[in-house]
């Protein structure tokens, strides 16, 4: 009678034991379905119209500190004196990033540039955000006009911002254009004054043919090379290629491709 009690009792503790072991059927049916929940996506922004009056007074504003008009100073290889800059663009990038692009007024002098500055400001919640503090300035052009400028897709990797300025001398036109590298992390500027219009009409005496010729900018190896091409006086094409710097420079530009 003890042996078969004593049995007993060891069988009891055998199946404690084992259901000691065993988690609770609910939780092992929650371990299996209840996982960290994942982190909410931020919510998309509401779109924005880039000509707002009041968006680009915002941009502004993130960009220089102050509202405008704000104050610059020239580069030091242009020799002008400070750039008064009151407006500006904005030009979207990937994702909430723009440059913004102001235009900058110099000196009302016959030699003295204008230019434009390149912020780059991230959109948040609670309006634009300036990335770096200190803008990509190019000048160029006369009576402290500042260049124009367009955005070019395709020419470069990032998108490429091509400020174009010129003048008159003596009866000579010229125009170049400097290109700006749009690329994720800042604007970078890959070429300086890449020749491209010419016309000495205003020279050219009565009853002879002015001589013109017009450039224009098109890819070739987005990333490696980009190339001039000229009509008019000049129909040549000169490839630009881009060197251990970080800048492009031209490898074939003619001896007596017109210029002022």
């Amino acid at each position: 009678m003890m042996k078969t009690v004593s049995r007993m009792a060891m069988a009891s503790l055998a199946v404690l034991a084992l259901a000691a072991c065993q988690p609770p059927a609910e939780e092992t049916e929650a371990g299996k379905t209840a996982a960290a929940p994942a982190p909410a996506a931020a919510p998309a922004l509401p779109a924005i119209d880039l000509n707002d009056p009041q968006q680009i007074t915002s941009a502004f504003r993130a960009a220089w500190d102050r509202a405008a008009p704000a104050k610059a100073p020239a580069p030091e290889q242009s020799g002008g004196g400070d750039f008064t800059f009151t407006t500006g663009k904005l030009v979207p990038l990937t994702g909430e990033r723009y440059a913004f692009v102001s235009d900058g007024q110099g000196g009302d002098g016959h030699v003295s540039p204008g230019a434009v500055a390149i912020h780059y400001l991230e959109r948040t919640p609670d309006g634009f955000r300036r990335i770096d503090a200190a803008p990509l300035i190019v000048d160029g052009g006369t009576f402290g006009n500042p260049p124009e400028w367009t955005i070019q897709q395709g020419l470069l990797t990032a998108p490429a911002l091509i400020a174009t300025s010129g003048g008159v001398w003596q009866g000579y036109a010229c125009s170049g254009a400097s290109v700006v590298e749009l690329t994720p992390e800042r604007p970078v500027l890959r070429a300086d004054y890449v020749r491209l219009n010419y016309s000495n009409g205003g020279a050219v005496m009565e009853g002879r043919n002015a001589e013109e010729m017009e450039g224009r900018l098109v890819p070739a190896t987005p990333g490696r090379e980009f190339a001039v091409q000229y009509s008019g006086a000049s129909t040549a094409r000169v490839v630009w290629r881009l060197g251990a710097d970080g800048t492009y420079k031209p490898t074939n530009e003619p001896r007596d491709l017109p210029w002022c």
